[in-house]
């Protein structure tokens, strides 16, 4: 394989916009050797070689028939096209974000956001959006450009609030970076949300994204009923989820930007609790930097479940699993995914 194969292979997957775990069916491997190929780890055995190579061509002659239509005709129906700046902006999302985080953010296919960028044209309606979510993304990393993390990070996965949030979005015909603009929610928070790394809001959090989505003139689903409050998951490291946190001992995770474990602390009774340890390590150097301080997790320890010793054996291995993330090789989701 040559040298660029990694590349080549992310970006035909992307193109046609499908998962990791898409093109691990269409090839008959897991997904997890998707994410290897994909990120330098392994290559294609012998025997899958002709497989692999035989989709790419294919994928990336369909794309190229793609290019000599109407640009972005598929997408948007003919709408107008937005000017330079609009291309500008998206091109300047896309060296901090992947294509699909785009999409989830946009409310879009990722196909129409590889289509933007293979053509160089953008529908106009979306211009104010690209526009406002660039700005958010250059003030948060102070425009220190960081490659997208296109393998990394906290594990994604559907969960009850992603599908309530994306159902209430839809119904309201609003993307992420509106409900950030209306809510005073981060556009980070919420893509979280949607695409699974955060699990479930905080309650300031939660309060402000259901007052936009569920005005008393409108009727919808309920969001989903919040369980499980002595932990939460993947919080994005900001001085509005920090303040979000009890004051009650307990443990807690400083994630990176690739969802491994930076640092690991815990709060004891009468020493201020989770929230005064965040706000410490919040004054400190290394957790300016996102890559090694961009999401954390915790746990109060008054909170978990009253049990017997095998309940609370499971709570805790539930707890480490979700703590660990990205630097657990292999849990349960793995192996059934392996043996598939």
């Amino acid at each position: 394989m040559s040298k660029w194969f990694h590349t080549r292979i992310r970006e035909a997957r992307e193109t046609a916009g499908i998962s990791q775990a898409d093109l691990a069916e269409k090839l008959g491997v897991s997904g997890a050797t998707i994410s290897n190929w994909e990120n330098r780890a392994s290559e294609p055995r012998e025997e899958q070689r002709e497989r692999v190579l035989g989709w790419l061509e294919r994928t990336e002659n369909a794309a190229a028939k793609r290019e000599t239509r109407s640009p972005d005709r598929d997408a948007a129906d003919d709408e107008p096209l937005a000017g330079n700046s609009a291309l500008q902006s998206l091109r300047e999302i896309y060296k901090y974000w992947p294509q699909a985080r785009i999409a989830e953010a946009l409310s879009l296919s990722q196909a129409t956001v590889s289509n933007w960028l293979r053509t160089g044209t953008v529908t106009s309606k979306y211009s104010s959006a690209l526009q406002r979510l660039q700005t958010e993304l250059t003030k948060e990393t102070r425009g220190q450009v960081q490659k997208p993390t296109r393998g990394g990070e906290l594990r994604t996965e559907d969960t009850p609030y992603a599908d309530w949030l994306r159902s209430a979005l839809e119904r309201q015909e609003l993307n992420a970076v509106e409900l950030a603009q209306r809510s005073g929610v981060h556009v980070n928070t919420i893509v979280a949300l949607l695409e699974g790394r955060t699990e479930k809001p905080q309650a300031r959090t939660r309060d402000r994204i259901e007052k936009v989505l569920q005005p008393s003139s409108k009727v919808g689903p309920e969001p989903a009923v919040e369980q499980d409050t002595w932990y939460y998951i993947g919080l994005d490291w900001t001085d509005e989820e920090i303040d979000q946190v009890p004051d009650e001992p307990g443990v807690y995770m400083i994630h990176d930007r690739l969802g491994r474990p930076a640092y690991v602390g815990v709060a004891h009774k009468g020493a201020g609790g989770i929230r005064a340890r965040l706000r410490d390590h919040n004054k400190l150097r290394w957790t300016t930097d996102r890559r090694v301080a961009y999401t954390f997790s915790y746990a109060l320890s008054g909170r978990m479940p009253k049990a017997d010793a095998s309940q609370l054996a499971k709570a805790l291995e539930k707890l480490l699993i979700k703590f660990m993330g990205n630097a657990i090789l292999i849990n349960e989701r793995d192996v059934e995914d392996i043996a598939g």
